[in-house]
């Protein structure tokens, strides 16, 4: 978003106030350590749309 904004990343709010980053590393896991699941999760942050897939493509939007 810093680069999009043109900003310095320090100066964005912190992640964790739109998503719980641990949540958001963990998702997809399998408890059994096998194939991770499929899917994906939808946030906003700074005005944008993200979209995080569990193959780990993450798609920005401004909103």
């Amino acid at each position: 978003m810093a680069e999009y904004e043109n900003e310095r990343p320090k100066d964005l709010p912190p992640l964790g106030d739109s998503i719980n980053p641990k949540a958001l590393d963990t998702a997809f896991e399998s408890a059994d350590g096998s194939a991770g699941k499929a899917g994906c999760i939808t946030f906003s942050y700074y005005g944008y749309t993200v979209l995080v897939q569990s193959t780990g493509q993450i798609l920005i939007r401004k909103s």
